[in-house]
């Protein structure tokens, strides 16, 4: 009687060899596709020189601790190098003086501002510019005492007012 092995199914040592070859090929190609994109992306950040200083200017905004300081605006002088950061090429540095305003408002929420910046910019090419964006933060050392309680007394009456729509007993602290 004669025994027969059954088949079994596997890859061949050719079949395994290009499966790791073309593996291997999409790599090297996705490698080259993310190393350019991160390449353009370094070119478009050295060829907006207002980039950084536009963020320095946005930073400085967030850290003031009260309001009045905030709207009563400022200046910055902010040091700017110029070049390419590659070895042998030369790098200049220059400065670009920032003159910002801001307006504060209060929205519905509790502590939760929008601030409209407006930054001028001048030096670096001997360019001038002008920004304006809006800056939405919560910050708890801002708020106005008066209008803080105006909040309050709000959301309080709001809160009352929906206790009492859904036939709850309302509790006055009075």
């Amino acid at each position: 009687m004669h025994y027969k092995r059954p088949k079994t199914k596997a890859f061949t040592l050719a079949e395994v060899v290009v499966g790791v070859l073309l593996l291997g090929l999409t790599a090297a190609v996705l490698g080259q596709a993310v190393t350019n994109a991160l390449r353009a992306y370094t070119q478009t950040q050295l060829m907006d020189p207002y980039e950084y200083p536009v963020k320095r200017v946005r930073d400085l905004v967030l850290q003031l601790r009260t309001r009045d300081l905030v709207e009563e605006g400022g200046e910055l002088e902010i040091p700017v190098t110029h070049g390419n950061q590659r070895e042998g090429d030369t790098q200049e540095t220059t400065t670009i003086r920032a003159r910002w305003e801001a307006e504060v408002h209060s929205t519905r929420i509790l502590n939760v501002y929008q601030v409209d910046l407006s930054v001028d910019f001048q030096g670096g090419n001997d360019q001038a510019l002008k920004t304006e964006s809006k800056i939405i933060t919560y910050r708890t050392t801002w708020s106005d005492p008066d209008e803080f309680e105006q909040l309050i007394e709000a959301k309080e009456e709001e809160f009352k007012d929906r206790q009492s729509a859904r036939g709850e007993t309302v509790e006055d602290d009075a």
